[in-house]
């Protein structure tokens, strides 16, 4: 999953803005899951 989104980025289709969002929604959606 990862390896696709960064070939993703690489290629363009998403902006440093995007991938910061991605990031922070899946670090917490991660932080969520070992939590509960």
């Amino acid at each position: 999953m990862p390896n696709n989104f960064f070939l993703y980025v690489l290629n363009g289709h998403y902006s440093i803005t995007s991938f910061h969002i991605f990031s922070y929604v899946d670090l917490n959606s991660i932080y969520i899951l070992t939590t509960s």
